[in-house]
């Protein structure tokens, strides 16, 4: 049935004819049984990393229905099952039309299909792919309520109660906090009955009710609440970055490998529909081999400079706005191309906010009429006695230093362990909100969108006909939708129901590509990024791999 040859993008198995007819131009050909758990099926049915090539070019239209590709053939096919259905490019008949056929089997994949768990290339357990980016994400609620503690009630820990507490199934058991106000009034706002208030994680973690736990508190308090969220054994939604070092970072997946618990990571864009079709060409080689890969954020200037005046201001607390805001579209950079990072350049500062300081808060500044940075209390939730005065609590300290702190623009240049090249740049000074932008350059064509247009486009080389994709009628709202999706997924790992697609290198690349970004806009050198920082951090804390 077939031979198999190695590329460097994993296996090729070459088919070998006579293919079955199976009505109009559609052709049927038998798998051999170690693909099985890589197929389609009814539970995933658009998960399948096989790709199929006809002469080395991959054919345009994975997943396709059975009738699609009896009827309108193109290169149409689906690996589904036991075997392959598929159509030539021009609806040929496969048997006789001189053309080579083969499947692409990629060497790192995570997948779960029917319950068969295949395995990544290190031996990490794999899971299922996002949904498809056409599919509905619902929630349906479990026979026994899930307890979680929501630790840290800013502005992301606003977002996880509102969305938790409109769950059927998801009991709210505490609140974890250093201001009691806010954690009353969100309590009063969402009915929230059954929660209990403390101002240290400890007391939540002690509680045998509590299953899960979702950690919004400043990043560089991530590494000791994960690592003692997994010791009580809670299961954890972790908000990116992981931490804001390497070596917090690699104790935190220790600590998660040990506990063999699932863990979500706050990369949320990687759930939004936009980005998920993206993965999907990417993935199905619709651009043929990526050459480069440029992504752009512009922070409007009420968010921009948001980062400016609170706790992410100060690079011991974040890590700098490149490893707290930038991670996001670096580790899109690295998981949309299933690889980590090899090296990065970088040059960045702080500008726009670099000057003398007309007063220490908003409230007392005679700038703040035409000041186009001045308070709004956007991106932060606040109580009501916030509200009233914010300089009381010091939130709406001024946005302006002459002393260094986190920059408000920064261009990346990076390399990946695959060759690609790419490039992110960051600004905080976008005057009509903020946007996002991606470009990848393949040998077959290129692919250009916009995120917020929740838009993208995809032009070929060879004249074939311009593919367009859209967002319209999928919800936009909550970071693309991926807020949600990410909870959901996290929530129905926590009942058994998926296992989360999470290897060690998949959890640090992003990360890794940030930090290394920052050392080298500090010290003025291209930086190299340690390919044993993505290794399995349980052989040196003495932890047994899961």
């Amino acid at each position: 049935m077939t031979n198999s040859t190695a590329s460097s993008v994993g296996r090729v198995l070459t088919l070998n004819p006579p293919f079955s007819a199976d009505g109009g131009v559609a052709f049927l050909a038998r798998l051999p049984i170690e693909l099985h758990p890589l197929t389609d099926t009814d539970a995933t049915p658009r998960s399948s990393p096989l790709v199929l090539l006809e002469n080395g070019r991959p054919l345009p239209l994975p997943h396709a229905t059975h009738n699609d590709i009896r009827a309108f053939g193109g290169g149409r096919y689906s690996f589904w099952k036991d075997a392959l259905w598929f159509s030539a490019s021009d609806g040929s008949d496969p048997n006789i039309n001189g053309r080579r056929y083969e499947i692409q089997v990629p060497q790192l994949q995570d997948t779960v299909v029917d319950g068969r768990e295949t395995t990544t290339g290190d031996g990490t357990p794999g899971a299922p792919s996002a949904p498809a980016a056409s599919e509905a994400v619902t929630w349906v609620a479990p026979d026994r309520p899930i307890g979680v503690a929501i630790i840290g009630t800013g502005q992301r820990g606003f977002s996880f109660v509102r969305q938790l507490a409109a769950l059927d199934g998801v009991t709210i058991r505490w609140l974890v906090d250093e201001s009691l106000a806010r954690m009353q009034e969100l309590g009063q706002k969402f009915g929230l009955v059954h929660a209990r208030t403390g101002f240290h994680w400890a007391e939540a973690l002690d509680d045998p009710a509590v299953e899960a736990v979702f950690i919004a508190v400043p990043d560089y308090l991530h590494t000791q609440v994960a690592v003692e969220a997994f010791r009580a054994r809670k299961r954890v939604y972790l908000e990116k970055p992981v931490a804001t070092t390497m070596a917090d970072a690699r104790a935190v997946i220790a600590s998660w490998r040990m506990s063999k618990l699932p863990l979500q990571l706050g990369y949320v864009l990687r759930h939004t529909p936009f980005y998920a079709a993206i993965h999907e060409m990417v993935r199905a080689g619709t651009l043929g081999r990526i050459r480069t890969v440029s992504l752009r954020e512009q922070l409007g200037v009420e968010h921009g400079a948001s980062f400016m005046r609170r706790w992410h201001r100060l690079p011991s607390k974040s890590g700098g706005l490149i490893v707290h805001k930038g991670c996001h579209d670096l580790d899109l950079a690295c998981w949309l191309l299933g690889t980590v990072p090899r090296s990065a350049a970088s040059f960045g500062g702080r500008d726009t906010f670099r000057r003398p300081a007309p007063a220490a808060f908003c409230s007392a500044c005679p700038e703040q009429r035409t000041c186009a940075f001045v308070d709004t209390g956007a991106y932060e939730y606040r109580s009501a006695a916030e509200q009233v005065d914010p300089a009381a609590f010091g939130l709406n300290r001024c946005v302006f230093s002459e002393e260094d702190g986190i920059v408000d623009n920064q261009t990346v240049a990076f390399e990946l362990a695959n060759g690609v090249r790419g490039t992110f740049q960051l600004n905080v000074q976008g005057p009509s909100g903020s946007r996002r932008e991606i470009l990848i350059i393949g040998d077959d064509g290129r692919l250009s969108g916009s995120f917020e247009e929740g838009r993208f486009t995809i032009e070929f080389n060879d004249g074939r006909e311009t593919v367009e994709w859209s967002a319209d009628g999928i919800d936009q709202s909550g970071h693309g939708d991926g807020d949600r999706r990410s909870i959901i997924a996290f929530l129905d790992a926590c009942r058994g129901r998926r296992t989360l697609a999470l290897t060690v290198a998949d959890a640090l690349a992003g990360l890794a590509l940030a930090l290394a970004a920052e050392e080298s806009r500090l010290n003025g050198y291209v930086a190299r990024i340690d390919p044993s920082v993505f290794s399995d951090p349980g052989a040196i804390a003495g932890v047994a791999n899961p």
